[in-house]
């Protein structure tokens, strides 16, 4: 891998590049590899790496160095290598992406990953999101992982290691980044220059995906956190609606299952310790908890691609929220 990464270095990728590079020095390396860990964590990065280093035309012999600056390291970068293809979800006429990577698509990579490369060397598939395949998009990739051709691989990223068959999880190796507090805190220290308590803080925030925590620490995430934890606040006591939360936010629907998320777990927290609004201690004690579990379930789906529309499932969840606080509050009135 390059050596000369300095600040997009990823240490707690170090684990995965060293399985790696000790199978492709014993010429076991699979022709199937996922790579499995959380949105924000630098996957697509370290993919992006690993594939220098295998393809790269000037250091390619150690398999641990990329060069960066030949014509093979150049067009994977600009993904226009001939011999490198990249599988993602297609944008329709309206420029709006599609939910699934259709069976075409998975067809037309099988039949150019059989044809001879035309720069010679490895010829290297990246799907972007393996969980977006649709059943049929599995079972044709299943035909080219039972039956690859000599220097060949298929590179899958996933967000969620569930959302992949266990036919297809067979044929692969599984690699995982160690996201550990003592291996990203240290990271994230000398990235940013936070203090080290925020910094732990911003983590738990982010379910400890790095890249994700330093956008979250450089781009106020402490105080988008905060305002819309106050929000939550205000639809438990009836200040304000869910719509109105959902309305006046001007988050992506992806940040707005995250807060909410983090906003329940805290809280759960709070009823625990004993501090928190006054409310928070006349709540059903598993309903944090369960609204917690219906937001990560929907966050689960909407990787599997499901067809449920986001802010009328946002809002139901909020609405639960909404009127347990209207029934605490007419409680507390009689």
């Amino acid at each position: 891998m390059n050596t000369e990464m300095n600040s997009d270095q990823l240490p707690w990728f170090d684990n995965c590049q060293s399985t790696l590079i000790q199978a492709y020095n014993n010429q076991r390396l699979p022709h199937g590899i996922v790579i499995a860990a959380p949105n924000g964590s630098g996957k697509h990065l370290f993919a992006k790496t690993f594939i220098k280093s295998l393809m790269c035309k000037q250091t390619n012999s150690s398999f641990q160095h990329f060069c960066g600056q030949c014509q093979t390291c150049l067009l994977i970068e600009a993904d226009t290598h001939p011999d490198f293809y990249l599988l993602d979800r297609l944008t329709d006429n309206k420029g709006k992406q599609k939910k699934s990577i259709g069976i075409d698509q998975v067809r037309n990579l099988t039949r150019k990953l059989v044809e001879m490369p035309q720069l010679g060397g490895w010829r290297v598939a990246l799907v972007l999101s393996v969980s977006d395949l649709t059943t049929a998009s599995f079972n044709a990739l299943l035909k080219t992982l039972e039956e690859p051709g000599q220097k060949t691989l298929l590179l899958l990223l996933t967000d969620n290691l569930h959302t992949i068959p266990a036919t297809v999880k067979s044929r692969c190796q599984i690699v995982q980044p160690e996201l550990k507090t003592e291996i990203l805190a240290p990271w994230l220290i000398q990235q940013t220059n936070k203090d080290e308590n925020l910094i732990l803080s911003a983590l738990k925030s982010c379910f400890n995906a790095p890249i994700k925590t330093k956008y979250y620490l450089e781009n106020n995430g402490y105080e988008i956190e905060q305002n819309f934890n106050q929000s939550c606040d205000q639809v438990l006591t009836n200040q304000i609606t869910p719509q109105e939360l959902i309305g006046q936010s001007n988050l992506a629907l992806d940040q707005i299952c995250d807060l909410l998320a983090n906003y329940y777990y805290q809280v759960e927290r709070s009823i625990l310790i004993g501090s928190g609004i006054s409310q928070y201690q006349q709540l059903p004690k598993k309903l944090p908890f369960q609204l917690y579990g219906k937001v990560i379930e929907f966050n689960r789906a909407q990787f599997a691609g499901s067809n449920l529309q986001p802010n009328l499932q946002i809002q139901a969840i909020l609405i639960q929220w909404f009127e347990i606080g209207r029934k605490i509050s007419n409680l507390s009135k009689s």
